[in-house]
């Protein structure tokens, strides 16, 4: 052991027995309190980490729902413009007055799409 260590394990070991005690009775104590300290910061620690992925998850949740909601919309709006664009070509077809490719450019809708209308 070198002199650093021992020298002071030797200062200890000659005090008098009530001393000792006193010096072995605070250290005990400091070292329970480190122990305690310790067992604290990582029970905190812990239960941060449970209440933040608790936040992240429902932060998560709310931020997924309204990117669905607003992507469910977006497609219910384009099917909508579609089928008022189909709607809108299978009458012009049934008046019979105008060509496919007017009732096309009048819908919005290719000539190919037209023409699979007309066929229904």
């Amino acid at each position: 052991m070198s002199d650093v260590y021992l020298n002071p394990l030797m200062k200890i070991a000659q005090l008098p027995a009530n001393e000792r005690l006193g010096y072995e009775s605070s250290l005990k104590d400091y070292r329970d309190f480190m122990s305690t300290h310790e067992t604290s910061r990582l029970d905190g620690k812990k239960i941060g980490l449970v209440e933040g992925e608790k936040i992240g998850l429902e932060k998560g949740e709310k931020i997924g729902l309204e990117k669905g909601e607003k992507i469910g919309l977006e497609k219910g709006e384009q099917i909508g413009a579609l089928k008022t664009a189909q709607a809108i070509a299978l009458n012009l077809l049934q008046l019979g007055i105008l060509p496919e490719t007017e009732i096309a450019r009048i819908a919005g809708l290719t000539l190919t799409e037209v023409q699979r209308l007309k066929s229904v």
